[in-house]
């Protein structure tokens, strides 16, 4: 699996950003953990997938270390 995520950090936060236009991996709840898991994966404080064109709006999906 290759996956292209940016990394930002801010106010003691840092959130990976997953980029829809350039990934096509589905990201599950277990992927999640893994990737956001400070020892085994990247380590983050959640991630960000986007953009999400929905009813002609631009949305962004938030997801928590724990997968939720």
């Amino acid at each position: 699996m290759n996956v292209i995520f940016e990394k930002f950090h801010g106010l003691v936060n840092d959130y990976l950003v997953y980029d829809c236009i350039k990934n096509n991996v589905f990201l599950g709840e277990e992927d999640i953990k893994h990737i956001c898991h400070r020892n085994c994966g990247i380590g983050s404080d959640g991630i960000l997938i986007g953009p999400i064109y929905e009813e002609g709006m631009i949305k962004v999906k938030i997801y928590n270390p724990d997968g939720s």
